[in-house]
């Protein structure tokens, strides 16, 4: 199929912006890929983002899932050749998808997402359906959801992990002169997109003071990224670098090259596992501790309470040289399932392109 249309409906809110981040990694291959390919997105105009973003962007006036009205004058007036609902979307928009001859992907990150991708009416018009968690932390189909699945002849969910980029070392190097960092050189806090609160307290406040606690113990370099929904003005500090927001390639560089990370227990968790890399990390929103609960467990992290005087003592722990190289052991030891050319074969396939990949 020649120049594609593909339509991009990511959850957009101002509690995350995970859903947001993996569409753009994922959209951003699919340019390289195919070529011609014409990608779009439904963004809520509540969301700082969706000014950003560089794909063709219609706007919604809430997270696409609750305005079926514009979802659907979109669908009519571009004609997709692809749907893609990150853990989003009515079981209507589905069908509706279908009707004007879209195909339907459908992506989940935990369990409730997936039980709600198994719905009968969203299976019936969803043609492939990812969970973007590794099979570590995902349950089995239980015996109703595998006989439904059977009863209409479509494929299980497939695990296929976070979803990350390719990394091109020029592009590591840009990224990092463009921030004025050195790889290794820094630590990273981000408790996501800065809209979330516990106890009153805004989340990316407390990781802040807990990289000024860290910053005047060690005098290590720390960088804050508040997150684009976070809604106060940035502090003027000149011991922390404050980022509000970083795109999503720019965001996995950082990750990938800090000394540590101080992080949300939610998607970026996964990433920084993915990566190999050892974090200290909170659970920030309610899907997380549970989540937290396995990664610690199985040494890919360490846990902490949101409170930053636990944060800076939790990240003393990862700089300890016998923590840090039985944690880099364990994650190094599992395997890696390069989500990004499983998910690109897979679209491939729904749009008959060839699957040889680059």
């Amino acid at each position: 199929m020649e120049n594609p249309v593909i339509l991009f409906i990511p959850v957009s809110s101002n509690k995350g912006i995970g859903e947001y981040m993996r569409s753009t990694i994922l959209a951003n291959a699919i340019q390289q890929q195919i070529l011609g390919a014409d990608i779009h997105f439904i963004l809520s105009t509540r969301v700082k983002y969706s000014k950003k973003c560089q794909f063709t962007t219609h706007f919604s006036l809430n997270s696409a899932t609750k305005d079926t009205r514009k979802v659907k004058q979109v669908i009519e007036s571009i004609k997709p050749d692809l749907v893609i609902f990150d853990c989003s979307g009515r079981a209507k928009q589905f069908r509706f998808a279908k009707k004007n001859g879209a195909k339907v992907i459908f992506i989940s990150q935990h369990k409730k997402k997936r039980k709600r991708g198994l719905s009968i009416r969203r299976i019936r018009h969803t043609d492939a359906h990812w969970v973007v968690q590794p099979n570590y932390t995902v349950k089995p189909l239980s015996w109703i959801e595998k006989l439904k699945l059977n009863l209409l002849d479509k494929p299980e969910p497939k695990n296929i992990g976070p979803i990350l980029p390719n990394f091109e070392s020029d592009d590591v190097t840009r990224i990092l002169e463009k921030y004025g960092l050195e790889s290794g050189g820094f630590f990273l806090f981000n408790s996501g997109s800065g809209g979330h609160r516990l106890d009153g307290k805004l989340v990316a406040d407390v990781f802040y003071q807990a990289a000024q606690n860290f910053q005047m113990k060690t005098g290590n370099k720390c960088v804050v990224i508040f997150g684009s929904n976070y809604p106060n003005e940035l502090p003027d500090d000149s011991d922390i670098q404050c980022l509000l927001f970083v795109s999503s390639q720019d965001f996995l560089v950082l990750l990938n090259q800090a000394k540590g990370r101080v992080i949300g227990a939610g998607g970026t968790l996964l990433q920084s596992i993915e990566l190999a890399k050892p974090s200290v990390s909170i659970a920030v929103s309610k899907d997380q501790p549970s989540r937290l609960k396995d990664c610690i467990a199985m040494n890919y992290t360490i846990g902490a309470s949101l409170d930053e005087h636990d944060i800076c003592k939790s990240l003393e722990k990862l700089t300890d040289s016998n923590k840090l190289t039985t944690m880099v052991v364990s994650l190094q030891e599992r395997t890696q399932e390069y989500a990004l050319k499983t998910a690109l074969i897979e679209i491939k396939r729904l749009l008959r392109q060839e699957t040889n990949l680059n």
